[in-house]
């Protein structure tokens, strides 16, 4: 497995619009945790998450499971309408993201309805979108 992530810390000038960063975030200096901190936390959270993932995971990560909820419950990108790039594809095939898929996939609904899910290696980008229609008017319903 391949595991990447990004944690902007310390800076003010960001060069991708919404980017964000934990200094910007806090407006305070002070209370900027250092990057040894972030990582340290990162850390300690995914290894309980992988606890409890090893104690059953298809109870914790099937259909329904309290650590799968979680993790859908955390993720922005869910609801919204996206471009998903695919290779040897010469347009994106726009759709909504409805969910993770059996393995951890991205599950989205095409605009005829279908659901298709990608996995990291199937997806050249994903770019989230406006809410879907159905969605307008419920932004603020999921924490982010």
């Amino acid at each position: 497995m391949v595991l990447g992530a990004g944690i902007n810390v310390q800076q003010c000038h960001l060069p991708v619009p919404g980017a964000t960063s934990l200094r910007l975030e806090t407006g305070n200096d002070a209370a900027v945790p250092t990057r040894s901190a972030v990582l340290t936390g990162v850390l300690a959270h995914f290894s309980r998450a992988l606890d409890r993932a090893s104690v059953d995971p298809a109870a914790q990560l099937g259909p329904g499971g309290e650590l799968r909820r979680e993790l859908e419950s955390a993720l922005d990108t869910l609801g919204r309408r996206v471009l998903v790039h695919l290779p040897g594809r010469n347009a994106p095939l726009p759709a909504t993201a409805v969910g993770l898929g059996a393995s951890g996939q991205l599950r989205v609904r095409d605009d005829d309805g279908r659901e298709h899910e990608y996995g990291a290696g199937d997806v050249v980008h994903v770019r989230p979108g406006p809410r879907a229609p159905e969605d307008a008017g419920h932004e603020n319903e999921r924490p982010r």
